[in-house]
């Protein structure tokens, strides 16, 4: 996943054009729209072990 976002960044950085700044704002908006499922994920994945402990 990573490397992927890292290589969109670079080609989106390196391409110097008017629709520079529309394109750094599509780059933060993949980031957040990505950290927020990536937290989700975490907390999801919490609440589960969380429910094996319990049973436990």
């Amino acid at each position: 996943m990573e490397t992927k976002d890292d290589r969109q960044g670079f080609k989106k950085v390196t391409v110097p054009t008017p629709a520079n700044k529309f394109s750094e704002a599509q780059n933060v908006m993949v980031k957040t729209t990505q950290a927020v499922g990536f937290a989700t994920m975490i907390i999801s994945f919490a609440t589960l072990l969380r429910n094996l402990f319990r049973k436990k």
